[in-house]
């Protein structure tokens, strides 16, 4: 996250999780035994050992004190857990006296059921519609309801994009914004580029890539 921040990226995505001991963590997914069940760890197992042995592992306090530092960063939200994570995420914003950083939380739908209740959990302001995992490929109806709820954002695979032909300029001529993952080459930045997507989800490309290929990219993320 440090080195995303240096090279010029103010949108990273985070996947946070619930540890053993219901606290909430920066870990996409469990390891697994030789059985295949996962090892869920608690908070204090998790923090005490770094990752790979190179990288400081996070809690949410410690999100939290990271935004504080780089005041122009905002996080997009991924969540394994469902509606408790982000319950554990306000109480705990609240309790250490972060509750502004959520304003610069991009919570990430999956349905549009989600995004209901979503609003009643808490009036976060940013919003996307990730799309995968619903394979809702009605982009009209999307594009409608992106519009109805005040949603600037729609992300989608980058197969999608590029099998869709024309289709997705339905966003486009609703100022609805499109970003494809996961990118991690110049070639097919340049392709989906020419198409009219807005911006790209990234491991490892940073802004200085997008220039050097002459690529007028006006958005991306990190997919940390």
């Amino acid at each position: 996250m440090e080195l995303s921040v240096q090279n010029g990226i103010n949108v990273i995505e985070v996947d946070m999780m619930i540890s053993s001991d219901g606290q909430i963590i920066l870990k996409h997914g469990w390891d697994v035994d030789e059985q295949g069940n996962a090892i869920i760890e608690s908070h204090d197992e998790f923090m005490s050992n770094n990752i790979d042995c190179l990288y400081t592992p996070m809690d949410i306090e410690a999100l939290f004190e990271f935004m504080a530092k780089y005041e122009e960063l905002y996080i997009v939200v991924d969540v394994k857990g469902g509606l408790e994570i982000y319950e554990l995420m306000i109480d705990m914003a609240k309790t250490t006296a972060h509750e502004k950083m959520l304003d610069r939380f991009i919570i990430q739908i999956y349905t549009r059921d989600e995004y209901a209740d979503m609003k009643r959990i808490y009036p976060f302001k940013n919003y996307l519609y990730t799309l995968y995992a619903s394979d809702d490929k009605d982009f009209n109806g999307i594009a409608a309801f992106c519009l109805d709820n005040n949603i600037h954002v729609v992300t989608m695979p980058v197969g999608w994009a590029a099998s869709s032909g024309n289709e997705i300029d339905v966003f486009k001529e609703q100022n609805i914004h499109v970003y494809v993952h996961t990118v991690n080459d110049m070639y097919t930045v340049i392709d989906m580029n020419s198409k009219g997507i807005f911006g790209f989800y990234s491991d490892y490309l940073k802004p200085e890539d997008f220039e050097k290929a002459g690529v007028k990219c006006q958005g991306n993320s990190i997919d940390s």
